[in-house]
């Protein structure tokens, strides 16, 4: 006496239900991996400051306590470290000394362990943050980023955004800054975000919503704050 054995798969309704049920899990999940992955970003980010930070005091201290100046520097922003900036290849073809100085050139390099005489060209990772979403009234392109037209995503407090922009830490020693722990030494480059304030320069790296940035105080520690207007505000300072 044979039997038969009855096979049964999945209906029609039910691979439906399935489907819905993963795409309801997906839609539920996918908010809090972004936000997972732009607070992983921010904190490599301030890593990445309170790096070159210590490379800037370090450097101070080698230098008679004297920041990094003008003269030693391309009278920039941007040159105290990292590598050659391609601001001067197509598209962007803007006349900038981070085309000039390279990785061999820019003076705290060596404090984050960067041997003399190496290649102009060579990355250096710790002055690239991880959400360089690129300046965009210098080009308005995401995958442009900062770190790819000056060689670093980083902003060195070398004169004040608004004006008359006085010239600030190339002139300061470290035993000289006020209120150490108010003072800006560095921040990711949307610290710039006020230049030329009132227009701003629409930079959102870490928010969509508005401008933030990791910045590394004359004190040493690190702070992720919004950036505001104006050379001294309720979260930071330019003028030592």
């Amino acid at each position: 006496m044979s039997r038969t054995i009855a096979q049964h798969g999945f209906t029609l309704i039910e691979l439906l239900v399935v489907v819905s049920i993963i795409a309801l899990l997906i839609a539920i999940l996918l908010p809090s991996l972004q936000k997972a992955r732009e607070t992983a970003q921010i904190v490599a980010c301030g890593s990445n400051a309170r790096q070159i930070n210590m490379a800037i005091i370090m450097y101070a201290q080698d230098q008679r306590q004297e920041y990094p100046n003008h003269d030693k520097m391309g009278r920039s922003n941007t040159l105290f470290g990292g590598t050659l900036g391609r601001c001067n290849q197509p598209p962007v073809n803007l006349n900038h000394g981070a085309a000039v100085y390279g990785a061999d050139r820019r003076i705290t390099n060596p404090y984050l362990g960067v041997e003399s005489g190496v290649d102009p060209g060579l990355q250096i990772k710790v002055h690239q943050c991880p959400a360089d979403r690129g300046t965009p009234d210098v080009y308005d392109q995401y995958e442009i980023t900062t770190y790819y037209l000056f060689g670093t995503s980083y902003n060195y407090n070398y004169y004040a955004p608004q004006a008359p922009r006085p010239i600030t830490l190339p002139l300061s020693r470290l035993v000289n800054i006020s209120r150490p722990d108010f003072t800006v030494v560095i921040g990711d480059a949307t610290i710039w975000n006020y230049y030329n304030w009132p227009t701003e320069r629409r930079q959102r790296w870490h928010d969509e919503e508005k401008p933030t940035a990791n910045i590394a105080f004359a004190d040493g520690h690190v702070s992720y704050l919004d950036v505001l207007p104006e050379n001294t505000n309720v979260n930071y300072s330019f003028i030592p």
